[in-house]
């Protein structure tokens, strides 16, 4: 990569954020970045708190860990085990932005469970897919084969075309049914900030033409089949309503 090899010539650890990609991946493989450094979302915040996970590749990645905590060589609490000891070294100096115990305990029972929450995450999106695909309305998504998706999310992408209505008006419909969706996301040059700096649609088209399509449908693990079966109905329903 281009930017790895910039990355090494003026010494900068490079490093990439995943977002929510946590599970995602290429065949049976979860996702491996060629960074040293990855950045994983851990979200809902009720999963971990607020916090989330670094994935270390680098050959002098132990050091972010001494940095995390004033650059200090070894965990407090270690010194205080039988393979701990009271001495300690400072190599750098590091600031306090560790995760705290309780949110690091929380994330590790999290990892352990990532396998079986992803499972019934496809099992939603599977079934959104087989009721939708004959709906011209909506636009499938392809998923290669050798792919897999940790289906943090469930976007729907209207043929706003085919329709009599628009997408903020079927998310309006969806919720007068007791639906909550939400779009994800906005695109940054639509903020105030941004349009300050003079960034203007016209020059994101790709960008804008999925914003104006996409919704994303409810999906969690807790989701019932009842519930499932409700979202898919009413989706249905409301594209049948308002055909053109």
């Amino acid at each position: 990569m281009k930017n790895t090899s910039v990355a090494r010539t003026r010494l900068v650890i490079q490093t990439l954020s995943c977002g929510c990609l946590l599970w995602a991946g290429v065949a049976q493989a979860v996702v491996v970045t060629p960074t040293p450094v990855s950045l994983f979302d851990q979200f809902p915040k009720e999963a971990q708190g607020e916090n989330g996970i670094w994935l270390l590749l680098a050959p002098r990645s132990w050091a972010m860990q001494g940095l995390r905590l004033h650059g200090i060589t070894s965990d407090a609490w270690k010194r205080y085990t039988a393979a701990g000891s009271w001495k300690y070294d400072v190599f750098e100096a590091g600031y306090k932005y560790n995760t705290t115990d309780l949110n690091a305990a929380m994330g590790i029972v999290q990892l352990q469970k990532l396998d079986a929450l992803t499972a019934l995450r496809e099992t939603i999106a599977d079934r959104y897919n087989n009721a939708f695909a004959e709906a011209e309305e909506i636009i499938p998504y392809v998923i290669e084969n050798n792919r897999k998706s940790s289906w943090h999310l469930y976007p729907l992408r209207l043929d706003v075309r085919k329709l009599k209505i628009g997408r903020d008006e079927f998310i309006e419909m969806l919720k007068k049914r007791g639906i909550i969706t939400s779009v994800h996301f906005i695109p940054l040059y639509r903020f105030s900030l941004y349009k300050k700096l003079g960034w203007k649609k016209k020059d994101f088209p790709g960008s804008e033409w999925v914003f104006n399509r996409v919704i994303s449908l409810p999906i969690y693990p807790g989701m019932t089949g009842d519930e499932i079966g409700y979202v898919i109905g009413n989706v249905l329903d409301i594209i049948k309503k308002n055909r053109k």
